[in-house]
């Protein structure tokens, strides 16, 4: 599979030498080659980076409150989180064509971002970045993990090794959208374990793509915590490209 990945990024990257650049998302020519979105695009997705969000459960932080409102509702089982932005245009738009339209070129440019919003959280100390993993199944039928990819350039990008640290011992079945967060937690319960890996003191840093209702990164962070106490990770933390809106989906969180 992996060598499969490596042949269509290869040849997605030829066919850019080949043919005149367009925006990802316009579709619109672009003029002197580097990221492929048009200006106005690019300008509404750093606007996106430079919203203000809180560091300990991703939500947004809202005008004039001195503390986030959803935090004491909400069980992430990570220490912070490191957000690109809210779950809105145009991230939204980028991550679904990186997801489902197998635009894997968009990787390193979704990565760049990330690694603007740990700059931007002050470079907390990240000793090790592990993607979170898809089930097989799912990995097949969409050919590649999208949070591996993220983890890679991330990691290319900031200096952190990135390593597959995690397995997925089952699928959580239904879509996060189309299920309750009590649900979501059930069907998560148990999908993770921890490689046998010495984490001791290693701040660890857990990558995905979104961040909907938690459950996802609960089960994850479950996974170390799992382990005997003289093996588990210093501290765990998340960096994730978007996070949904949390006012409709904060309690057990």
């Amino acid at each position: 599979m992996k060598n499969i990945r490596q042949f269509r990024t290869a040849a997605a990257h030829a066919l850019d030498l080949l043919m005149p650049r367009t925006c990802w998302l316009t579709g619109a020519p672009i003029q002197n080659g580097g990221v492929p979105l048009i200006p106005g695009i690019q300008e509404e997705l750093a606007a996106l980076v430079q919203g203000r969000y809180c560091h300990r459960c991703g939500a947004d932080r809202l005008p004039g409150t001195a503390s986030c409102p959803f935090c004491p509702n909400r069980r992430l089982g990570i220490a912070e989180i490191i957000r690109v932005g809210a779950y809105a245009h145009p991230l939204k738009e980028l991550i679904t064509q990186f997801k489902f339209s197998r635009h894997w070129g968009l990787a390193p440019l979704l990565a760049a971002q990330m690694a603007e919003a740990w700059r931007r959280a002050g470079q907390p100390r990240m000793d090790v970045l592990v993607p979170i993993p898809l089930h097989w199944r799912r990995e097949f039928g969409r050919g590649f993990n999208q949070s591996r990819e993220l983890a890679r350039f991330l990691g290319r990008q900031i200096g952190v090794t990135a390593y597959d640290g995690l397995v997925r011992r089952k699928s959580s079945g239904q879509q996060a959208t189309a299920l309750s967060v009590h649900q979501r937690r059930e069907n998560l319960r148990g999908a993770f374990a921890s490689k046998p890996v010495d984490w001791s003191g290693q701040e660890v840093w857990l990558v995905d793509d979104v961040c909907t209702t938690g459950s996802t990164l609960h089960a994850a962070a479950g996974a170390f915590a799992a382990l005997p106490g003289e093996f588990q990770p210093a501290r765990i933390n998340a960096i994730v490209l978007a996070v949904t809106g949390l006012k409709t989906a904060t309690r057990g969180m």
